[in-house]
């Protein structure tokens, strides 16, 4: 370990470990130490004799260390894929209270299904951004769009608009409110801007799942929003608005992307990173580049009259601008 004053090495500080802090509630517990796992059928104290809630997800019991904990065994609300626990897991706390257990499952890459030949493969092009998460276009498929509108975001709309009157009730200098007062606007703070995270998580998993079950190949452009939404980048004006710049940021499109690149694996499908350069404002028929283009909704074309939605036309630009020609025999 080097001595602070060097130039030489990483330089670190050691710090007490902090509250406010998630990566403070952290533990991570050998798979050793976890005895007893099991699946179990689902309490249920209220339909005992109701076949359909009988139906519903199981759960995992466990018991960890030799000994049983001082509070008796844990109850997992999920079931373990496998039955079994094989490498180490770690124990979260959020800033609600609520304990979350990570268990990593591990795919060995034969038991992966394989792609398909290239020419048996359906083809999906899309077009990310704000009015519509995501824009598809597909030769075999067609045009299809993800939570489109703001009736699409309108939850996400709500939560927004409660956080910030939350954090406005809580910070106003002309109101003193009691400790107990400002303890309960955080946690409703904090239980909001959990629900909005799981309704993205949810939306991010839908369209994931959709894409990977219907398609083989999946274009999806590299999609930048930290730089769209930096107020100065490099010297240039932010162009969007605050609205729009909060909405990219709340769609959390690169977390989207991670995801996406993870699933198609498990399906046997392929993700492609492109770009997407000049595809909005460019004709898809005669190749036109319209420089006006703005924010409408709607492209047409200046040269040849050509009319067609905005994202379509750029989600169909993308799979044209990375189509390639076929190999000679």
């Amino acid at each position: 370990m080097k001595e602070r004053g060097e130039k030489k090495g990483h330089r670190f500080v050691l710090k007490y470990r902090q509250r406010q802090q998630p990566s403070s509630w952290t533990i991570e517990i050998d798979a050793r130490e976890l005895k007893n796992v099991e699946t179990i059928e689902r309490p249920n104290t209220r339909h005992k004799d109701d076949t359909k809630h009988k139906k519903r997800r199981k759960w995992t019991k466990l018991e960890v260390f030799k000994k049983k904990m001082a509070g008796g065994p844990l109850y997992l609300t999920e079931e373990i894929p496998g039955g079994k626990i094989e490498g180490a897991v770690k124990i979260t706390r959020n800033r609600l209270g609520q304990f979350h257990m990570h268990i990593p499952i591990a795919t060995p890459w034969d038991r992966l299904p394989p792609l398909k030949p290239e020419n048996k493969r359906k083809v999906v092009a899309l077009d990310p951004g704000v009015r519509t998460f995501q824009t598809s276009y597909s030769p075999q498929e067609g045009v299809g769009e993800y939570a489109t509108g703001e009736r699409g975001f309108a939850r996400l709309f709500n939560l927004c608009w409660r956080i910030d009157e939350i954090i406005s009730e809580r910070k106003d200098p002309k109101v003193k409110l009691p400790y107990l007062d400002r303890r309960d606007l955080k946690r409703q703070q904090y239980a909001c801007m959990e629900k909005l995270r799981g309704l993205t998580n949810e939306l991010h998993k839908k369209v994931a799942n959709d894409l990977c079950r219907r398609f083989d190949t999946i274009l999806l452009p590299e999609f930048k929003s930290q730089d769209m939404v930096k107020k100065n980048n490099n010297g240039r004006r932010r162009v969007i608005r605050k609205k729009t710049a909060r909405t990219l940021l709340t769609l959390r499109h690169y977390a989207f992307r991670t995801f996406l690149a993870s699933k198609v694996l498990l399906h046997g499908s392929e993700l492609a990173i492109v770009t997407e350069e000049y595809t909005s404002k460019t004709c898809g028929r005669c190749g036109h580049i319209k420089d006006n283009l703005g924010g409408a909704e709607v492209y047409k074309c200046q040269k040849c009259g050509f009319k067609c939605g905005r994202d379509v036309n750029g989600a169909r630009n993308v799979l044209l601008k990375h189509l390639r020609q076929p190999k000679s025999v």
